[in-house]
């Protein structure tokens, strides 16, 4: 997971890190954070794994596990969201702004 996916692994890892919100307050938060050290390149990156992610015609079990295992992400989307490609579109959209 980490050679098919290394932006996003960073992204997910680090930013939404279990302290994510003490760090940054929300997800949305963690994910402009990262949108602002990135450079252009890495943006770019991590929208190209993002969109593999959200065509790979996967179920929701598959995406939680390389969300959460895979990729190292802390957040617990399911929470707020209805499923992992709603939220990985929102990831998309706000990395595009």
């Amino acid at each position: 997971m980490n050679s098919e996916f290394p932006v996003i692994k960073n992204m997910f890892s680090a930013y939404l890190s279990q302290d994510f919100d003490l760090e940054f307050g929300s997800a949305d938060e963690a994910i402009f954070a990262f949108s602002s050290h990135a450079d252009h390149i890495d943006k770019e990156r991590a929208l190209a794994e993002l969109d593999v992610l959200l065509n790979a015609d996967l179920d929701e079990e598959q995406l939680k596990n390389i969300i959460f295992d895979g990729l190292g992400c802390c957040y617990f989307y399911p929470a707020e969201w209805s499923d992992g490609i709603v939220w990985l579109r929102h990831v998309s959209s706000l990395l595009k702004k």
